[in-house]
Order: C-alpha cells, then sequence, then structure tokens
C-alpha cells in the first residue's frame, strides 16, 4: 500500500510516517507540507492506494487550499479515498467535506490509532471491493475464485462439501457479520423441509472439520441465540474439544 500525506505541521507527520512504517505492507508513504510541494508530486498522484489532506494547507492567503487539493486529485483519479484532518467539529464543514467527495473525516487532534484503523479499513475494503469485481473473495488467507470454483488457504486447496462451499461462501461474503439461522436456511436449504436445527448444526461442523486442518476451524464461531460469524481469533481448544 501506498501512502501521501499532505500535511502543514511536520511533526505530526513524522508521527503518522512513523506509526504507519510498523505496518509490513506499507511499501510507500509521501508527505507534503505545502500547496507549491504538492504540485511537484502531483504528476504521479495515481500511485497512491489512500491520501490524508490536511483542509487547512499553506499558504494561507486562501483557507480553500486544501479542497483545491481534493478536487485535483479527483481530476487524476476520482476513485482515490481521500481522508482529511481539519480543527473545524461543525456539521457545515463537515457536510462540505463529504459533498467534495472525500471518503473521512477526522477531527483534529489527531489520533495516530484511530488514523491507523480508518486508513485500513478503507484500504481493505477497496481492495475487497476490486476482488469481488473479478468474482475473488478473501479472508485474510482464505481465498475463493468463482471462475474455477475453489477455495485456498494461502495456496493449499480446501475440499469441501458441496454444501459446505456454500456455506463458506456466505461467510466469505459477510465477514465478522452474524448470519442468522434463517438466513441459512433461506440460501442453503430453501427447498428442505424438515428439523432445520440439527440439519444446520451437522453442517456447520461439516466445515468446521474440513478447516481443522488449516489451524482455522474456530474461525466459525457459534453465537448463541443469533447464528453463526467468521471471525480470525486465537485458537482455544477448551471451546472446541470435539475438534
Amino acid at each position: 500500500m501506498n501512502i501521501l500525506i499532505i500535511e502543514d505541521d511536520v511533526f505530526l507527520c513524522e508521527k503518522m510516517v512513523s506509526a504507519f512504517r510498523k505496518i509490513d505492507y506499507i511499501n510507500l508513504i509521501s508527505t507534503v507540507h505545502c500547496m507549491s510541494t504538492f504540485t511537484d508530486i502531483y504528476t504521479n498522484i495515481e500511485i497512491y492506494d489512500v491520501i490524508l489532506v490536511d483542509l487547512e494547507i499553506p499558504p494561507y492567503t486562501r483557507r480553500d487550499h486544501g479542497y483545491e487539493i481534493i478536487d485535483r486529485i479527483h481530476e487524476k483519479n476520482p476513485n482515490i479515498p481521500i481522508i482529511v484532518f481539519s480543527g473545524k467539529n461543525d456539521i457545515d464543514a463537515i457536510q462540505k467535506a463529504f459533498f467534495s467527495g472525500v471518503t473521512d473525516y477526522i477531527i483534529k487532534p489527531v489520533r495516530l490509532k484511530e488514523l491507523e484503523v480508518r486508513v485500513l479499513h478503507i484500504f481493505h475494503s477497496r481492495k475487497q471491493e476490486k476482488r469481488c469485481e473479478q468474482g475473488i473473495y478473501t479472508y485474510y488467507e482464505i481465498v475463493y475464485n468463482s471462475e474455477s470454483h475453489t477455495f485456498l488457504y494461502g495456496n493449499i486447496p480446501i475440499f469441501l462439501s458441496k454444501k459446505s462451499k456454500h456455506i463458506l461462501l456466505l461467510f466469505l461474503k459477510s465477514p465478522e457479520k452474524i448470519i442468522k439461522k434463517t438466513e441459512l436456511i433461506e440460501k442453503i436449504w430453501w427447498d428442505y423441509e424438515g428439523d432445520f436445527s440439527r440439519k444446520i448444526g451437522v453442517s456447520i461442523h461439516r466445515l468446521r472439520r474440513s478447516l481443522c486442518p488449516f489451524g482455522i476451524s474456530h474461525w466459525i464461531e457459534n453465537m448463541p441465540g443469533e447464528g453463526y460469524m467468521m471471525r480470525r481469533q486465537n485458537y482455544d481448544s477448551s471451546r472446541y474439544p470435539w475438534l
């Protein structure tokens, strides 16, 4: 991932750069402190995956240089995610920023951990959207390719029954969200009549068994009274003694 930070506060810039450098898959972090240096870097603006923009960027002869930067970025590529910083916390300022096409708005002072979470969320969401457009769904190391109808863990095939494939794909399309039993019934057993509770339990158990060799069977979590969720978590053998 490549990040561009447009912020006149050099000290804040250095703190952000230091925080992002701890993330392994961030390849390039560039910084800009004023409009003139932004003009220099503008030619290659499309190499960045996420751009952070201070709305109050110097020179201060006008108060809208941040919006000028946003407009110029969108002229090059309207799909680059832009997160803006501002000391203004009134609804008019926030509304104006979102109407200009930004992806997120952070009120100063910037909390570095919050910024990191927001940047990574946007990056992974965009990455997932692009892969879904190509018929590819991923969740960490799990990958499904709709063209070949195959599931992989890393580069290793996951062999599943037809029913387990349908269930796992449902989880991949909505990771870290509860899938209610009624939704499973509607999308997996729409033509089945009988004891659904037992049927669902058996099928989830079989899916976990298939994921067990990869050490990820516990990612399929039972949410009592609600349904099931796929969520990456550390393994606790006491929770799954049958696996």
